[in-house]
């Protein structure tokens, strides 16, 4: 199973919860399909190229997609960063030295993922990396029978909370999140994804406003859907798994330890002037309704989506 969504939108505080249930294994985000398909910033943020230059590289990531090669050094790098933060370093020795196909390196990631998953006695894997959401296409083709849960918050405080949090740790964070435009493009890219699965067989789609003020209730539905059974405890220890989730590395992620409460506030109006909070809002348009509508089962596709002809996935 996956948890996708935008950055900061609450997909690290669902999956501590998950992660807490018996039956479920997780660890922190792999970004594996983000670097091993690659257009990271075409995908994430969908904006247009910014130079002839980069143009050309858009032109020539896409034929190399379209030709099924990979990152190889990325997809290697994740691909063992993967078992050795599972605590399976000892699997490293089934990474391949240069993965140079797409299908070949998901195939083996996925096969590695329910290894430890098996080992570890758990029946489901949970993986969390909000990007994926760009990439369900292509990861459906490996995964049978995907089934996905997608995160949307409050647009206002998603692009507050990535500017900050990407201005307090830069080195953590891509150029365009230390930037308004980048962080409205980043929302509106995840919204538009999200929107584009309305229809689609084995989504859910979850409001962090609804998870925060009601997390039993919303973690019953998502267990449901996940096909487990909803244990109490799941909220009492979710902190015990914070570091089997979240790398040191991660210092914005601390508050998933702390009492569930909203995070939504001021930040919108503290860190943006007021010329910049009207551009902010004329960007987002009706987005944010849609979402609203998609969150409460209002919403269907304008255009109502076909599953792929790839086996549809779950995991």
């Amino acid at each position: 199973m996956l948890v996708v969504g935008c950055a900061r939108s609450g997909t690290t505080l669902l999956q501590s919860a998950l992660a807490a249930h018996p039956s479920v294994f997780s660890s922190p985000e792999t970004h594996f399909f983000i670097d091993t398909v690659g257009q990271r910033g075409e995908r994430l943020f969908a904006l247009p190229p910014s130079t002839p230059g980069e143009t050309i590289r858009r032109l020539l990531h896409r034929a190399r997609v379209r030709l099924g090669i990979a990152h190889p050094r990325a997809c290697r790098h994740r691909l063992a960063s993967f078992v050795t933060d599972a605590g399976r370093a000892d699997l490293v020795k089934y990474v391949p030295r240069y993965p140079l196909s797409i299908d070949s390196a998901a195939r083996r990631y996925v096969e590695l993922g329910d290894r430890i998953a098996r080992e570890y006695g758990k029946s489901v894997w949970l993986e969390k990396t909000p990007g994926h959401l760009h990439y369900l296409e292509t990861i459906e083709r490996y995964v049978p029978d995907l089934k996905v849960v997608c995160i949307v918050r409050s647009a206002q405080d998603t692009i507050a909370s990535m500017y900050d949090v990407a201005n307090r740790y830069p080195d953590r964070w891509l150029a365009p999140y230390r930037t308004v435009e980048g962080c409205v493009a980043r929302w509106l890219a995840s919204a538009r994804a999200a929107y584009r699965q309305a229809g689609v067989p084995n989504r859910m789609f979850v409001a962090y406003e609804k998870l925060v003020a009601e997390p039993a209730p919303a973690l019953v539905a998502v267990c449901e859907f996940a096909g487990i059974n909803y244990h109490p405890q799941m909220l009492a220890e979710r902190r015990g798994v914070y570091r089997a989730i979240v790398r040191d590395r991660e210092p914005h992620k601390r508050n998933v330890q702390e009492q569930i409460r909203s995070r939504n506030g001021t930040k919108f109006q503290e860190l943006f002037d007021e010329r910049q909070r009207a551009s902010i809002l004329a960007a987002l348009g009706d987005w944010p309704e849609r979402m609203q509508a998609l969150c409460e089962g209002r919403l269907q596709a304008e255009t109502p989506l076909q599953p792929s002809a790839a086996r549809m996935a779950s995991a």
